[in-house]
């Protein structure tokens, strides 16, 4: 992978760190991804016009796009009660590591990548910083201890939205071989989204009026963060050179982002643990980006 598409790739991971950070603040995030996805769908409308007007949509790539809107809606559902009883710097991590994990081996069944070697070391350096991030301390109590939280209720809720996040990577990355333009592709994938949580946003009409009357900046910034982010991904994606493993890795930095963020602003504990997660997956971005 090229040091322009790691570069673009970081940029899209700090967006994707600073919105789900907002996310996590909210009072109900249940009803504040709601208003994100609205205000997302509300910016990319006009730009997806003007991209295709006059222009005929390849039809492949428009269903891909309303299926993967379809697992997205079930990622930001699972996200939201994740984000309702676990930390940032837990549920974040997990949910990508995940996603990470069983990315590559849908890829390669499906998608027909395959991985160089030291590509393959560089995922597997992101997912041991990825452990790493949600240990206390170096001992091996707290080795362990990632394992023995799995069955409680966030990290399961988190679990959920990393398989998620990993099938609507997987159907993104044939939906970019279509040739669909990567807005236009991501402005049908928030309209799913918005009509598959319309009927539970509409039972909770009060509480998402409270949320953006209370948060209503943070809903608009995570608005335009979200789309710039993801767009940026289908972007690389739609590249030779974007395996859908490779650019999922990339991003993982964002993982380190969203640690750094719960420990210092949201005063979550055990930030010292997390350089040395940190140090992992910067090295497994290196050995990503060697992997030519």
């Amino acid at each position: 992978m090229s040091l322009s598409a790691i570069l673009i790739l970081l940029l899209a991971a700090l967006m994707h760190a600073l919105w789900n950070s907002l996310a996590k603040v909210a009072r109900d995030s249940g009803a504040f991804i709601w208003c994100l996805v609205a205000v997302s769908s509300g910016f990319l409308i006009p730009v997806s016009l003007w991209l295709s007007w006059g222009r005929a949509l390849p039809s492949w790539g428009v269903a891909l796009a309303l299926v993967s809107g379809v697992a997205q809606a079930a990622y930001f559902i699972s996200l939201g009660r994740a984000y309702m009883g676990g930390d940032l710097s837990i549920v974040y991590p997990l949910s990508r590591s995940i996603a990470l994990l069983l990315l590559p081996v849908v890829a390669f069944l499906f998608l027909g990548e395959r991985l160089r070697p030291m590509g393959f070391a560089g995922i597997g350096s992101v997912l041991v910083g990825i452990y790493v991030l949600q240990m206390q301390d170096v001992s091996l109590a707290s080795l362990t201890k990632p394992l023995r939280a799995l069955a409680q209720r966030p990290q399961l809720w988190a679990i959920a939205t990393g398989m998620c996040t990993m099938l609507y990577s997987a159907i993104d990355k044939a939906g970019m071989k279509t040739g669909l333009h990567p807005l236009v592709y991501y402005n049908a994938c928030t309209l799913v989204v918005l009509a598959v949580l319309a009927p539970r946003a509409l039972a909770n009409r009060h509480a998402i009026g409270e949320e953006w009357r209370r948060s209503w900046w943070r809903i608009i910034l995570s608005g335009l963060l979200m789309p710039a982010s993801y767009g940026l991904a289908l972007y690389i994606m739609s590249l030779k050179e974007g395996a859908a493993s490779y650019v999922l890795a990339v991003r993982q930095v964002s993982v380190v982002l969203g640690v750094i963020i719960g420990s210092l602003v949201l005063r979550e504990p055990y930030g010292g643990i997390r350089l040395i997660g940190g140090t992992f997956i910067f090295l497994g971005v290196v050995l990503i980006g060697l992997a030519r």
